[in-house]
Parts: C-alpha cells; sequence; structure tokens
C-alpha cells in the first residue's frame, strides 16, 4: 500500500467534521444577530419612551400658559370644560407669588395636573404635573413710554410697563416610569386679557 492510499484512507470523515464547524460558526453569527438585534429593539423603545414623556412635558407648558392667561381673563379656574380634562388644584393660579419648596411639581404637590382621569397619586398612568408661581414686574422705561402710559398695553405703570412675569414648571410621568422636567417663563403684559374667551 503506498503513502497516497494510506492518507485517502485517514481522511475519511473530514467533509462531515468541515461541515458541521462551518454550521457551529454560522449558528453563533445568527444567535449574535438576533440578540442584537433585541437589545437595539430595546433601546429604540427606551427613546421612544424618554422622547414621549420628553415632549409631554413640554407640551403641558404651553397648557400651564393657557391655563394662566384663562385666568388673568376670566378668573377663577372652575370652568366644567377645563376641569373634566385637568385636575385643576389651584384655581387662581396668578395669585401664586412665591416659589414652591421643591424644585418641580409632583403628585403631591401641583397647581395642575393633566389627564384628570390619570391624576390620582397612586396612579402609574402617563400624566403632567404642573407648577406656576410669578409676580408683577416693572419695565425699565423711557421718557416716551412714561409720556405714553395711556397709548397702549402694558405702558399704564409710570416707569415704562408693568407684566406678570411667571414660572411654569412641568413634570411627566412617562409609559416606561420616565419623568422628564421642563421650566418656562411666561410674559403676561397687562392689558391683553381677553374676556371672550371665557365660558
Amino acid at each position: 500500500m503506498n503513502l497516497l492510499t494510506k492518507l485517502a484512507k485517514n481522511q475519511e470523515g473530514f467533509a462531515l467534521v468541515i461541515a458541521l464547524m462551518i454550521l457551529v460558526i454560522l449558528s453563533l453569527i445568527g444567535v449574535a444577530g438576533i440578540s442584537t438585534s433585541i437589545f437595539e429593539k430595546q433601546i429604540a423603545g427606551n427613546d421612544w419612551s424618554a422622547k414621549r414623556t420628553f415632549y409631554q412635558a413640554d407640551g403641558s407648558t404651553e397648557l400651564g400658559s393657557e391655563l394662566l392667561e384663562y385666568n388673568f381673563s376670566c378668573g377663577p379656574i372652575t370652568a366644567t370644560a377645563i376641569t373634566s380634562r385637568v385636575s385643576v388644584n389651584t384655581p387662581d393660579v396668578f395669585h401664586n407669588d412665591t416659589e414652591p419648596t421643591q424644585p418641580y411639581p409632583d403628585d403631591l404637590v401641583r397647581d395642575f395636573c393633566w389627564p384628570a382621569a390619570n391624576c390620582a397619586a397612586d396612579s402609574t398612568a402617563e400624566r403632567s404635573n404642573m407648577s406656576l408661581f410669578g409676580d408683577l414686574a416693572y419695565a425699565p422705561g423711557s421718557a416716551i413710554q412714561m409720556a405714553a402710559g395711556y397709548e397702549g398695553r402694558g405702558k399704564g405703570a409710570a416707569t415704562g410697563g408693568a407684566a406678570y412675569l411667571h414660572e411654569i414648571h412641568a413634570q411627566a410621568k412617562g409609559p416606561k416610569g420616565d419623568e422628564a422636567i421642563v421650566r418656562v417663563q411666561w410674559r403676561h403684559v397687562i392689558g391683553m386679557e381677553d374676556p371672550s374667551g371665557c365660558y
């Protein structure tokens, strides 16, 4: 028996071993791909939830400014059309002139919460809590503004004008337990009240 014959006999089943090795490698690549896609799906879901919560807090500051303007124009916020959708803890919010003791609102310390159906203190549903506070501020004036106090809105004060400067703090609680806090300042010029929107 020559050498080539011996080598040929020793390689029986070699193709099966190679095929099994390739199959194992492909299986590992597939498992890695599946786990990566699952991980990326979780990242995308968390990103979606965080953005949704942030935009809910941002939208709450807009709602807070509308409620503040309503309060300036119409008085205490007691209209059923509002209170059926927004939980109102402070109906005369524009009189809040002291800063809250904590840096942002929560389920126990708040002026407003929406949607009203989700505002129970033990609720795990999405909701936004808002605190509003501010005070009268005088704008620095010039001689023209002081002389023209009768001409227009916000120019009634002898120093050149007056406005209410408020801060609106909103805390949103999201679908996955996320939390976002947005703070904005709102300026209400005296004389810009619009009672036509009262109901």
